[in-house]
């Protein structure tokens, strides 16, 4: 069993991005109620090649931290490496590129809920309108 100066924590977590170079990192604690995780990292990396080596970085470390028991790392790529999740299981860490940080704005909605997030609060707006679209053209259809 590894000792607590050793184990993947929040606060090793955070040191690691902060080694690497990430900037702007937010950490957010996650809800107990909504069984995810207990925390998300989100930070900014410079450029794809960044993005990569912060991953390969925190992939070494935590495989040298994790205890036994815990999982292996799940990575998740969003189109051409522009952002990367990575679920340790008690911690997620979203790395962007800048202006996919900003498109996503994870912070907002995890901070703030969905019901204060502008971006959730527009697509639900448009897609009520695309139902209400559907509707009428099922019910124009349907009289024909």
């Amino acid at each position: 069993m590894k000792t607590e100066i050793f184990e993947f924590n929040i606060e090793n977590a955070i040191k690691i991005l902060k080694q690497e170079n990430v900037q702007d990192i937010a950490c957010i604690e996650l809800p107990k109620e909504i069984n995810y995780a207990d925390y998300m990292l989100v930070g900014n990396c410079l450029s794809d090649k960044h993005l990569n080596s912060v991953f390969l970085s925190i992939n070494k470390k935590y495989k040298f931290l994790k205890e036994d028991s815990d999982s292996y790392l799940n990575r998740k790529s969003g189109k051409e490496s522009k952002w990367c999740a990575i679920d340790t299981g008690k911690i997620v860490i979203h790395l962007f590129l800048p202006e996919y940080r900003e498109f996503y704005d994870l912070e907002c909605l995890w901070t703030c809920g969905s019901e204060f997030d502008e971006k959730y609060l527009q697509f639900k707006d448009e897609q009520k309108q695309i139902e209400q679209k559907l509707t009428l053209m099922e019910v124009d259809h349907d009289e024909k």
